[in-house]
């Protein structure tokens, strides 16, 4: 079975704790959702994404000094049936400060390998004009 897009959504929201946005899915089978999101350093820490109720499993975290940090998180869905879903992000953000917020964007894809849907993650720091990171993957259909 072939990958294919099924929907996205993504929102943003200042000086809150959380963030709450529907994600709309067709039925689909082998289905596997993908959200990241991004926050201001001031916000200490992303402490859960759910959808659907159901808690995504964290692939990896970027800390940057500024502007800005991301985190990407997944959840294998099985097969699902058509409707309006919720992303809810929790963190850590101190209200009262405007200067802080959170944005998460949501890709919901079909036909996604169910036992091993993450292949590889890679992070790197550095400083200055060209960053590169080096990633080894399995070749397709090999996970």
């Amino acid at each position: 079975m072939a990958i294919a897009f099924d929907s996205e959504n993504s929102a943003q929201v200042i000086d809150a704790q959380s963030l709450t946005y529907a994600v709309t899915t067709g039925a689909i089978s082998n289905a596997l959702i993908c959200v990241t999101v991004n926050w201001r350093p001031t916000v200490d820490a992303v402490t859960s994404i759910t959808f659907d109720g159901s808690t995504l499993t964290n692939s990896g975290t970027v800390r940057n000094l500024a502007p800005s940090n991301t985190n990407l998180r997944y959840l294998v869905l099985g097969t699902i049936t058509a409707g309006s879903k919720n992303v809810v992000v929790s963190t850590t953000n101190d209200t009262g400060d405007v200067s802080n917020w959170i944005a998460s964007g949501a890709v919901v894809i079909s036909g996604a390998a169910q036992t091993t849907p993450q292949d590889a993650t890679q992070s790197g720091t550095g400083t200055g004009a060209t960053a590169s990171v080096s990633i080894t993957t399995v070749d397709d259909g090999d996970a």
